[in-house]
């Protein structure tokens, strides 16, 4: 979640989901996602070089002859495209249930794709604490992502809205020794926003 953070801000406010990129020409078709035939979607995220993933993968979906026909990474770019779009068809064949047992027995790397606004309800989520909520001056009360770590003995976290332009500068010239005075100047001569 902390890395795609934009994505769950915006869906955090906005309780919409952010559009998906082109996923028609990747440069490794095990490492894409495909839709299934109940519409969800499957991520599938197995690296290469060969020889592992690639003959079990072709075996799981009944294309044996890929391994021979597509023998290494370079193949596999060369002919993106095509895969990806043979791949398109043959997960519609089934229901996500299918293909994440299938995936399960063959031993291949893959996850649920899930919406943003489904991560954010997921109780797990909410138990870990990965979503706070703060006052904003201004917007009122929202939710917003929190850290994804937290250290013994350290408040680690949100702890308010982000300040405004300028809000602590004269609580930080101060700490530095600038007199309250020296500050009024600055800012009169426009050294200051």
């Amino acid at each position: 979640m902390w890395t795609i953070a934009g994505d769950f801000q915006a869906a955090l406010v906005s309780h919409r989901n952010a559009p998906r990129l082109s996923r028609k020409a990747p440069t490794n078709p095990i490492w894409n996602c495909y839709q299934c035939a109940d519409g969800e979607w499957l991520l599938l995220v197995m690296p290469m070089p060969f020889p592992d993933y690639w003959p079990r993968f072709c075996k799981m979906t009944g294309r044996l002859e890929w391994v021979a026909g597509y023998p290494d990474l370079a193949a596999l770019r060369t002919n993106n495209a095509e895969l990806s779009a043979a791949l398109d068809v043959i997960f519609a064949e089934h229901d996500r249930a299918h293909w994440m047992a299938q995936m399960d027995e063959a031993g291949l790397i893959w996850a649920p794709v899930a919406k943003v606004t489904e991560v954010i309800e997921n109780p797990q989520v909410r138990e870990m604490g990965w979503i706070t909520e703060i006052d904003h001056p201004q917007y009122g009360r929202f939710e917003t992502l929190d850290t994804p770590f937290k250290i013994y003995g350290s408040e680690v976290g949100v702890r308010g809205p982000a300040p405004g332009p300028g809000q602590h500068t004269f609580d930080i010239l101060s700490e530095l020794g600038i007199t309250s005075d020296e500050v009024t100047k600055l800012a009169t001569d426009g050294v200051l926003s």
